[in-house]
């Protein structure tokens, strides 16, 4: 590991000492707040291996694009990076523009070229499948998700990835986002994720203002 890779491990670990202090059953929830850190670790390394995120070529699947919608980040975000999607995904999250503004805003999104639409390499059932097949087709530096399975297995391939409260952090980080609308989205975003993502963004977001 690298001298700045060890300092990222060391900032981590020590942000999940707090979490797991500050709770009743210690090591169970510092258990579940590592798991989440994993996320956040892969996003910080990123950051060190690229001078910027402006811009960065990412693959979003449904889950992560239905949640940054709905918290009111989606066009920050493809507005700070280059947001990708497969065919799937797009149906995925675009059939029923009826009954979910959601879906109304993210077709607008794509009709007005902030979101890239490409065509599915294979055909697949799930978005998550489409999103591993895109990553693995072009230069992409991570897949964008909150799927708890598909977070697993992104692990276990060792893709990178960033779930909706890092990218959050990140846009924070490079002065997209204020500390004061960091929070106010963190507060919409915070029932649709895990107690122990809101957590570490808490944290990572207090450390940023810190420094």
């Amino acid at each position: 590991m690298s001298e700045i890779g060890l300092r990222i491990h060391k900032q981590l670990t020590g942000v999940a000492g707090k979490i797991g202090m500050s709770r009743t059953h210690a090591k169970h929830d510092d258990a579940r707040a590592m798991r989440a850190l994993c996320a956040s670790n892969w996003a910080l390394t990123l950051r060190v291996r690229n001078s910027t995120l402006e811009h960065m070529k990412v693959v979003m699947d449904s889950d992560c694009l239905v949640k940054l919608t709905k918290a009111g980040l989606k066009e920050r975000v493809c507005a700070a990076w280059d947001i990708h999607i497969p065919t799937l995904v797009r149906r995925e999250t675009t059939a029923e523009v009826e009954r979910f503004p959601d879906a109304v805003q993210i077709r607008e999104n794509i009709d007005a070229g902030l979101i890239t639409v490409a065509g599915d390499r294979r055909k697949r059932k799930k978005g998550e499948d489409a999103a591993l097949d895109l990553f693995r087709s072009g230069e992409f530096k991570a897949i964008a998700t909150d799927d708890t399975r598909f977070i697993r297995r992104l692990r276990g391939l060792d893709v990178p990835y960033a779930v909706p409260a890092v990218i959050l952090v990140q846009l924070h980080n490079e002065g997209v986002l204020t500390r004061d609308q960091a929070n106010g989205a963190l507060e919409a975003l915070s029932p649709l994720i895990s107690p122990e993502e809101q957590a570490v963004a808490e944290l990572m977001l207090t450390k940023g203002g810190e420094s």
